[in-house]
């Protein structure tokens, strides 16, 4: 009895999963050239429309920390949520973001990735005219 749970256990601590392949993304997010901050990847998988998320990092860079499944992705670039307030105290309103609302949208983003086995390379870049950037409300 001993010899089967040795035997089994390597394979109920390896989860349970489809065997299907994944991959992995990194790369970097620039508005006009300058890094986007406080953001995220969002990334919506074409196929099943299941989803990720991946934090920027303050130079811009992003890597994902969990296996990808391959294929095709939607991507979004989405600001980070405001802290949560304090019980009992109001909410701060939200600063503007520095992204445009066409770039937080998956399907106007013009955004898109190819995960495939392995590592994966991808860079979102924006030329968005400073003065449009400024005039936008959010």
């Amino acid at each position: 009895m001993k010899a089967c749970w040795a035997a089994l256990l390597p394979l109920l601590l390896s989860g349970c999963g489809d065997g299907s392949p994944t991959g992995s993304l990194s790369g970097k997010v620039t508005i006009n050239g300058n890094p986007v901050a406080g953001a995220k990847v969002s990334m919506i998988s074409s196929k099943s429309g299941s989803g990720a998320l991946i934090d920027i990092g303050a130079d811009g860079s992003f890597q994902s920390r969990d296996p990808l499944p391959v294929g095709s992705y939607m991507v979004a670039i989405v600001p980070n949520p405001p802290e949560p307030a304090a019980p009992g105290t109001k909410a701060a309103k939200a600063a503007p973001s520095e992204i445009p609302v066409k770039y937080q949208r998956p399907e106007s983003s013009g955004f898109s990735a190819e995960v495939k086995a392995g590592r994966n390379e991808a860079s979102f870049r924006s030329e968005e005219h400073t003065s449009e950037l400024q005039s936008r409300q959010y």
